[in-house]
């Protein structure tokens, strides 16, 4: 299940699993981050791994240039047409963090919603990072919205199941080989499908260490969307900005 992403984010109850990531919790995350640095009005935006492009959406409504991509042709699509309905033109790409070549340089790179961490490799999951530092503007930033491994570690539930309209979903958590694995299982009207997520438990001062090394230097950070300062064991995530 090393490309588990490739399914699984290609399936329509993907974002149906994961609704209670809606605009609301979006627009919390992305007024933080704008309050808490300096980028023109105009500046030009980057969101990387966008998903079905919330973010992408709420950064081209307030004006700014947004180039997003993804490698979901599947959520890819259904942001190009929600920003279409919204007379919105934000330039969608598909591609893979590993491979992504650009020409232009931008003032914010996004990669958020855990959107870090799926490759088995370590230089993989860190290609686009090291990219990405060519790609940002002089005095620009890079911001990592990552899960929070000693949180995660300290409250750990190996089973929880819930409902969602018809669907029930059951999800089983083990720790293998330093990374958080699940299995999905979605159920609904006597089917089953199962789908499978393993991300890498990369800890803060792992993630600031491979940073540093590129050149980015820490910024702020945070420890939730409403921007609470970072604890080590109760926050549930790690949200780091980082500048050049």
């Amino acid at each position: 299940m090393a490309e588990w992403y490739k399914d699984w984010f290609a399936d329509e109850d993907y974002l149906k699993v994961y609704c209670h990531r809606d605009d609301t919790d979006a627009e919390i995350l992305i007024g933080t981050i704008l309050s808490n640095i300096k980028i023109p009005v105009n500046a030009k935006i980057l969101d990387a791994a966008c998903g079905a492009g919330r973010h992408s959406i709420l950064l081209a409504k307030k004006g700014f240039l947004v180039t997003a991509f993804d490698l979901s042709q599947t959520l890819l699509n259904m942001a190009v047409e929600n920003s279409r309905s919204l007379g919105l033109d934000i330039n969608f790409i598909t591609a893979d963090l590993r491979t992504i070549q650009l020409e232009h340089e931008f003032d914010l790179i996004l990669n958020l919603f855990t959107s870090f961490g799926y490759f088995e490799k370590d230089e993989d999951n860190y290609k686009f990072v090291q990219k990405a530092f060519n790609f940002i503007a002089p005095g620009g930033y890079f911001v990592l919205d990552f899960l929070n491994r000693n949180n995660l570690l300290r409250n750990f539930k190996s089973r929880s199941q819930r409902l969602i309209q018809d669907m029930k979903i059951l999800e089983e958590r083990g720790i293998e080989n330093d990374r958080i694995v699940k299995r999905i299982f979605l159920k609904r009207d006597g089917n089953q499908k199962e789908f499978f997520e393993s991300v890498r438990l990369y800890s803060k001062d792992e993630i600031i260490y491979h940073f540093e090394e590129i050149g980015y230097k820490v910024y702020k950070i945070f420890g939730n969307y409403h921007g609470k300062p970072f604890d080590e064991n109760d926050s549930e995530r790690l949200i780091i900005i980082f500048n050049r």
